[in-house]
């Protein structure tokens, strides 16, 4: 369906142009015609005035007609294109998660996602539809000039084809590095501003809030002059269409002439042709515009090509062989680094029976995080194994090992959504009065009831509205409406003050019986019920760094 919408909407943009063509054509052979009858009484009385006038109005409708609807065709056809290539980017994206993700800024993500992808969305609407509408134009063209004479098609179809060649290649050779450039710029100046963004209060207790700023106005002003440079280059391809159309018109006049005098052209068709051979450069102007842009539009295939072609660092059986029917979690022998020359963990033993409550207590950068990032297969050791209910969870499909465990951070994320929306994503099949009762089990009946819109209350980017109490208990909601058996616990009361933190226990504590649950910290506080357990330091720092962007 979608080729076919594409198809058309070439279709239709070759139509528009053939229409527009007929119409000055035909609007310039009218008054000529009109002008050479009125030299004699006979042609005057002779001269067919409706004809040609209804041929004005039907080609006149019919370029209105035409040029709508070949604009509803190719922007859906875009539209479509656009969200089929963010939804592969995001497929593309979702198995590279964390490992390979945390390579990257947060904004230069966000950048090839929106800026590269809408930069491919281009290459139909800019330049597949303009190159397959002037290719029908100029074989409908030649085909129609060729019952004037032959000197026409050559002259006006060698110009068109020199022309279509030609400036777009000037066009892409004079805009290469200034259409990389600003794609690179737009990167630049989108990661500056999310970080801007999301470390504003860092930023002014650090006093570099100026010098970020200046380096925002720098890319900005940088960027501005690529543009400037970009309509340089737009104005010179509409100049050298310009002149190429001035002279291919000078030679028709020079090759009619003659035609005329011997009587062999009618002078009114001298108009005909050569305003049809005019308005037929119309067909080039979009690809000359456009040319300059394809270095931008390689650079951005590229860029999302280097996603595409990165194979994920964990890869999950399409099939679990067989479901654990316990669960207990068992680490051993378990190595892992980041990177070859810095062990995270080394044969590492941990057992952690079915219902238990266990907390791995350490120092910043021992470790703790790398364990539960290796449960959830985030990585896979370099060596020993883990197990679930003996069952290696190299052996269980995505959605299966996801299924038995909820993971609760210390900065739970809230999507910029309703509050229903956001409970819904741990058990999206749950009715209104479930999420109400998940609400009550931790506690938050009294905050839900005085909400005026209920369920349908948008919490904003990140929970804003919330206080640190109120997101971490949504955050256990969430975990009790997902009715996972495992559950893991990542400094959760991290930046909570001391009544908030005794507050949320109270709430969480009983929620727990029955699950197995590990929980990391590095406070011994506020754990009477946790079973401690310490882990040795193998890596200073390395983990701290890693844990806080893959938090960000």
């Amino acid at each position: 369906m979608k080729t076919k919408m594409a198809f058309l909407g070439c279709i239709l943009a070759t139509l528009t142009l053939a229409a527009g063509i007929a119409l000055l054509s035909l609007s310039g052979w009218f008054i000529s015609a009109a002008a050479f009858a009125g030299l004699g009484l006979s042609t005057t009385l002779a001269f067919n005035y409706f004809l040609p006038s209804t041929g004005v109005r039907f080609f006149s409708s019919l370029r209105i007609l035409a040029r709508y609807g070949e604009r509803v065709v190719t922007h859906e056809v875009t539209f479509k294109t656009l969200s089929h290539l963010r939804v592969a980017l995001y497929s593309v994206l979702e198995p590279l998660a964390p490992s390979h993700l945390i390579r990257y800024h947060s904004g230069e993500i966000l950048n090839r996602m929106v800026s590269d992808v809408d930069t491919l969305d281009q290459l139909y609407i800019r330049i597949i539809t303009p190159l397959v509408a002037a290719l029908g134009i100029i074989i409908l063209l030649g085909i129609y000039l060729h019952f004037f004479s032959m000197s026409f098609v050559f002259l006006i179809c060698g110009m068109l084809l020199f022309g279509l060649v030609a400036l777009p290649l000037i066009m892409a050779v004079l805009g290469k590095k200034a259409g990389e450039m600003q794609l690179l710029l737009n990167a630049g100046l989108r990661q500056d501003l999310v970080n801007g963004v999301q470390n504003l209060g860092e930023l002014i207790l650090l006093g570099q809030w100026e010098k970020h700023r200046q380096k925002i106005a720098h890319t900005s002003h940088a960027l501005i002059k690529t543009q400037f440079k970009m309509a340089c280059i737009q104005g010179l391809a509409s100049a050298l269409l310009l002149l190429l159309s001035g002279g291919t018109l000078v030679l028709l006049i020079a090759v009619a002439t003659p035609m005329v005098r011997a009587q062999s052209l009618n002078g009114a068709n001298i108009a005909l042709v050569g305003l049809a051979g005019l308005a037929a450069f119309e067909a080039l102007a979009p690809i000359s515009a456009a040319a300059q842009y394809w270095s931008k539009i390689k650079l951005a295939s590229t860029r999302l090509n280097a996603l595409k072609n990165t194979a994920p660092a964990v890869s999950f059986p399409p099939h679990s062989q067989i479901l654990p029917q316990r669960y207990d979690i068992v680490w051993r022998g378990v190595s892992f680094g980041y990177t070859a020359n810095q062990p995270v963990l080394q044969n590492f033993n941990l057992t952690l029976h079915h219902g238990e409550h266990m907390a791995l207590v350490g120092p910043s950068g021992s470790g703790k995080s790398t364990v539960i990032h290796l449960l959830a297969r985030f990585f896979d050791p370099d060596a020993g194994d883990i197990q679930i209910g003996q069952v290696p969870i190299q052996n269980l499909a995505e959605t299966d090992l996801r299924r038995l465990m909820s993971v609760i951070t210390q900065r739970p994320h809230l999507f910029s959504a309703t509050l229903r929306d956001n409970l819904l994503l741990a058990q999206p099949e749950a009715k209104d009065m479930e999420l109400i009762e998940a609400l009550g089990q931790v506690q938050l009946q009294d905050w839900f009831n005085n909400l005026t819109q209920g369920l349908d209350t948008w919490l904003g980017e990140g929970g804003i509205q919330l206080s640190g109490g109120q997101l971490h208990r949504l955050a256990v909601a969430r975990a009790l409406l997902h009715n996972a058996p495992i559950w893991l616990l990542d400094e959760p009361t991290e930046g909570l003050d001391r009544s908030t933190e005794l507050a949320f226990w109270a709430a969480i504590s009983p929620l727990m019986t029955g699950r197995t649950v590990l929980m990391i910290s590095h406070q011994l506080n506020a754990l009477p019920h946790f079973k401690i357990q310490n882990i040795n330091v193998q890596s200073q720092g390395f983990d701290q760094n890693l844990r806080d962007r893959l938090r960000n």
